[in-house]
């Protein structure tokens, strides 16, 4: 039951308060007021190369186990995780154009370290 008396001013202080609030973050406005931007709660559990060689290894995904990593072990192990139960056309189709990429890019740092070499 409405008395004639709101204050449409202090409502309007308190919603924008509370968009404030829940808004998130900015690169832009932590540049303007120096706070810094919280990432969001990360859904995988690995954080770094080590974790991840393991975990690639434990799922039989990265072989042969305890080897140097090369292009052509990750261009490998790119295509068995497109292949996993589950992913969609359009991520499998991600990881092959990753993988075609990492192949080109091998093969042009091949190409100018020999060209440099014989310089």
């Amino acid at each position: 039951m409405s008395t004639g008396t709101s204050n449409p001013e202090g409502r309007k202080t308190i919603r924008e308060g509370q968009i404030a609030v829940n808004k998130p973050t900015t690169r832009l406005e932590s540049k303007r007021t120096g706070t810094s931007v919280t990432p969001l709660v990360a859904k995988e559990n690995v954080r770094d190369a080590t974790e991840g060689r393991a975990y690639l290894e434990e799922h039989l995904l990265l072989c042969p186990q305890g080897e140097p990593v090369t292009v052509a072990s990750l261009v490998m192990c790119l295509h068995q995780v497109s292949n996993i139960k589950g992913i969609d056309r359009q991520v499998a189709n991600a990881i092959h154009a990753v993988t075609f990429l990492a192949e080109e890019m091998e093969e042009v740092m091949l190409n100018e370290t020999i060209h440099h070499s014989r310089q």
